[in-house]
């Protein structure tokens, strides 16, 4: 009697530990539905930075063809996504002298990620030919062959920079061949700068001018003239200038002598 008990429970214990598996079954697929959405959720997120970052963006492949490029980077090249999104390599962006070490770069970071810069220059060529100076900013994705670079144009900082050089340099041999004598004071009243005019009407090397202050006394031995004409000199050079301070007066000597290039 007792096997054919066991036997007439049987099905109730496989019912019961089939809805068991059943419920099993419904959590997990519960749980792996909530981390979809969380996953989608967090695709958004990420999709959403990566296309409205101030930065042209691309996402690169190990073989460096272009997976993502965010509207930025549209703009930057000329090209749709359509031509580039897994057609097109970075590489052929890239200036014939700065590829081979850009080339080293993507290979030595999927190596081992700290044998590449994070930061550097390069020269780009957008679709109509132009070369732009960009600079990069480039880093592994975890847990993948993959990498993500933002680049932002400073083709015209560099230009100005460079202008600013030229201008500074004119500016150097101008006052450097004016007949004029010119010195340059910071607050303290000592001599920062002195052109080679003023050394020759002072009598002294250029090192020894620098660094050492040149007041009232020193300029009137210097000169043969009294004090009270070197103190009226500049109190009349101020008023008529309207400034107040000696720093003042440096930058505006620097200013007119810029002025006399035209």
């Amino acid at each position: 009697m007792m096997t054919e008990k066991r036997d007439a429970l049987a099905p109730r214990r496989d019912a019961q530990s089939l809805l068991k598996r059943v419920h099993e079954l419904e959590a997990a697929q519960e749980r792996l539905k909530q981390a979809e959405e969380r996953l989608q959720e967090s695709e958004k997120v990420y999709r959403t930075i990566f296309e409205n970052t101030g930065a042209a963006t691309i996402l690169i492949e190990e073989d460096t063809t272009i997976a993502m490029a965010n509207t930025e980077f549209v703009k930057l090249t000329g090209f749709s996504r359509e031509e580039m999104e897994g057609k097109m390599s970075w590489v052929g962006f890239i200036h014939d002298e700065d590829r081979p070490r850009m080339v080293d770069y993507h290979r030595g970071r999927r190596a081992d990620p700290a044998a590449a810069p994070r930061n550097y220059e390069c020269r780009f060529f957008n679709r109509q030919g132009e070369m732009l100076n960009c600079f990069l900013t480039v880093a592994m994705l975890p847990e993948s062959r993959r990498s993500v670079a933002s680049l932002l144009d400073v083709t015209e900082m560099m230009q100005a920079r460079e202008a600013l050089r030229e201008s500074e340099e004119r500016y150097r041999l101008l006052v450097e061949t004016m007949n004029d004598g010119l010195g340059v004071q910071d607050e303290h009243g000592i001599l920062t700068y002195v052109n080679d005019r003023i050394c020759e009407i002072l009598g002294y090397r250029r090192d020894e001018l620098i660094g050492r202050g040149l007041g009232r006394t020193d300029m009137a031995k210097t000169l043969n003239v009294s004090i009270k004409t070197i103190g009226t000199y500049r109190e009349k050079i101020k008023e008529k200038l309207h400034i107040r301070t000696s720093p003042e007066l440096a930058r505006r000597a620097v200013e007119w002598v810029k002025s006399q290039e035209g």
